[in-house]
């Protein structure tokens, strides 16, 4: 009978504690996140972040084509903008990080101050991929894995802190006749990296 009670108690414990993720970080960015960590807002968190990001990726596929496009600026940057305020409402602090320093950037777009052209916008580019990659650093620690933030994480806080010290212009050199394609960016975001790891 003390037997029985014993695991009961036990599967109470364990089914009590399985809302909770406890997030091991295999490789620590500039901020931990929190633990433990509730997973059904995880879950939310990182669904809410996927939808976001396919949104940014159409805005920018018509940015590419109309540096001018208002309504693809503001798609842009009310997903970062959004993203930094639930991030940070869950202390997930480097995915807040990342969405602050874009908005920002994004917020100089909407001024008139630059154009989402050239670098700036292989910035933009580089910046949605990272959310998604930390979307799938998420869903990894829901699988039981440590938490590995993204290759390049801490780079983009810097360039994105100051583009232009870092080298980033308006216009790149032009390689081909026909306007880059989204499904290109990383290539070219590549090259721009590579030119400019020096200053970094």
């Amino acid at each position: 009978m003390q037997r029985t009670d014993t695991g009961r108690r036990e599967s109470e414990t364990t089914r009590h504690a399985a809302p909770f993720v406890h997030a091991e970080v295999a490789s620590s960015p500039s901020a931990a996140l929190p633990t433990p960590l509730d997973r059904e807002l995880l879950e939310d968190f990182i669904a809410e972040c996927r939808e976001h990001v396919q949104h940014m990726e159409v805005a920018l596929l018509a940015l590419e084509t109309d540096p001018d496009d208002r309504e693809a600026i503001d798609t842009v940057f009310r997903a970062f903008h959004t993203t930094k305020g639930t991030a940070a409402f869950l202390r997930l602090t480097p995915i807040a990080d990342l969405a602050h320093h874009t908005e920002s950037l994004l917020s100089r777009v909407r001024d008139g101050a630059i154009r989402c052209t050239g670098g700036y916008a292989d910035l933009a580019l580089w910046a949605a991929d990272m959310l998604k990659e930390w979307a799938q650093a998420l869903q990894n620690v829901l699988g039981g894995a440590a938490l590995v933030p993204p290759a390049g994480f801490e780079a983009l806080l810097q360039v994105l802190a100051d583009p232009e010290a870092a080298g980033i212009m308006p216009e790149l050199e032009s390689i081909a006749p026909t306007p880059p394609r989204l499904g290109d960016s990383r290539a070219q975001r590549a090259i721009s990296i590579d030119r400019n790891s020096k200053i970094l």
